[in-house]
């Protein structure tokens, strides 16, 4: 038996890898659980269907069922620790440590992300919207804000905690992806050595070449 991880294709070009359900397919491939991908359209709105709905009853990505302990789950941050304990891999080992983690996964799904996906579509979706100029530049003192103080935490670390690559690293590097369309990065070297290293990992390039292909991998 093994993990249902329901994922979406068909998503616009500027989506490919930064979708949630990439988050997913990330961490199984860097725990090696077995694990099938049950594709839907985004373009057809698969995620809306009654199958679906019965998993993620908001209708959103990403989800996964897992036949081994008959769970359904929702939202990528819940997921990536179900599978870090199920797996028993990529938690801190310590109760401080496991804290700390627990503090990096909160600051990036609830302080950076935000900031970081609306300076993203500022740029490229609101940019008619009367009064986008004046929100881009805010975003982007606040974006180059938070990653000027990451940048500082992660000096001299090539992880958010201690020196070992946590579901803290993955969560962060996934949200950063975002930067890249940016400039963001140019005045926080040490967050550029981060994600670089993390884009480089097998796992990650694995389950991004899955993600941009699709139901036809």
């Amino acid at each position: 038996m093994s993990i249902i991880v329901y994922a979406g294709y068909n998503a616009p070009p500027f989506a490919k890898g930064l979708i949630r359900d990439f988050r997913v397919l990330w961490m199984l491939e860097e725990t090696g659980l077995a694990y099938d991908v049950k594709w839907f359209d985004l373009s057809q709105r698969g995620n809306k269907s009654e199958a679906y709905l019965v998993v993620n009853p908001f209708g959103r990505v990403p989800a996964i069922r897992d036949e081994d302990t008959d769970l359904s789950l929702f939202e990528s941050g819940g997921i990536v620790g179900y599978l870090a304990q199920k797996s028993g891999l990529f938690l801190p080992a310590t109760l401080n440590e496991n804290a700390k983690a627990n503090q990096w996964l909160a600051f990036t799904i609830s302080t950076l992300e935000p900031i970081i996906v609306d300076h993203f579509f500022a740029e490229h979706f609101w940019t008619t919207e009367i009064g986008n100029k004046e929100r881009q530049e805010k975003l982007y003192r606040q974006s180059a804000g938070l990653l000027a103080v990451l940048n500082n935490e992660l000096e001299g670390h090539v992880a958010l905690i201690g020196n070992e690559f946590s579901i803290a690293d993955l969560m962060m590097g996934c949200v950063l992806r975002y930067t890249l369309e940016f400039d963001l990065l140019d005045e926080a070297p040490e967050v550029a050595r981060y994600v670089h290293t993390l884009y480089g990992r097998p796992a990650f390039k694995r389950a991004y070449d899955l993600h941009l292909s699709g139901p036809i991998a």
